[in-house]
Order: C-alpha cells, then structure tokens, then sequence
C-alpha cells in the first residue's frame, strides 16, 4: 500500500493481576479512526504499535484486494482456455507429483509445461499483473 498514514495512538497498562494471579501489568494500544476500523482490537487492545498500523493497513486495502478478485474472475471467465489449462495444474495429483519433485507451484512454472500452447503463453505473459491473483484464486 503506497498511501502513509499516521495514526495517533493511545498507550494504556492493563491490569492482568486477576488473570495471571500475579501482579502484573500488560501495555497495550489502541486506536480511535472515524472510519470502521476496529481500534481496539475487540476491547483487548493490541500488543504493538505495529501490529495496529498492519490490521489498518489490511483494514484499508479491502476494497483493493475485493477489486482483484473480481478482475481475475472476470478474466476467467472471458479465457475457459486458460481455466482448463489452470484446472489441470492445479488439479491435487498434479500439485502433489510437483511437490514429491521439488518443483515450485507457480505461474512462471505453469508456463514451462504449457509451451505446447502458445495462444495461452501469450495471454498468461500479457496479463502479468493478475499473476499473484490467478494464484491466490486456485490455491485458496
């Protein structure tokens, strides 16, 4: 995500004593943004400053990865050549002799068993930005 925000954080000490049975007190941080993000992490707060500035990182880009996954569905559907030979690699005994060989489930090396079909190498390499989503859209 290219976009830089600050976000202004407030530092609490939350007294775990009865948890633990200890006295112990734990930092945790939290966050107030006028956007639906859920700076308190369910009402337990979060460890890091960190760990707030990546759930709002992911927080913002949903509408950006939902944009993704309706790109490559539509592409798909515009290319079943390219579902069938997609089908077929990703198929589990394919998946499993890949992996049995050491060999990486990837599009580049989708590419290498496909070169007897070059109007799909074509349109694979053409479409080089969608690469991650084709991925993320056959192995989730």
């Amino acid at each position: 995500m290219t976009e830089k925000f600050k976000l202004d954080l407030i530092k609490k000490e939350i007294d775990k004593s009865e948890d633990y049975g200890v006295p112990v007190k734990e930092t945790r941080w939290f966050v107030e943004t006028n956007d639906g993000f859920d700076g308190t992490a369910n009402g337990y707060g979060y460890k890091t400053p960190q760990a707030i500035y990546k759930a709002y990182a992911y927080f913002k880009s949903k509408d950006q990865r939902k944009q993704k996954g309706q790109e490559i569905k539509q592409f798909l559907a515009a290319n079943p050549d390219i579902v069938a030979v997609c089908e077929a690699y990703f198929d589990e005994g394919e998946s499993i002799y890949r992996l049995k060989d050491r060999e990486p489930t990837s599009v580049e090396n989708m590419l290498t068993y496909i070169e007897d079909k070059p109007d799909v190498v074509k349109k694979l390499l053409d479409n080089k930005h969608l690469w991650k989503s084709l991925m993320k859209h056959y192995l989730d």
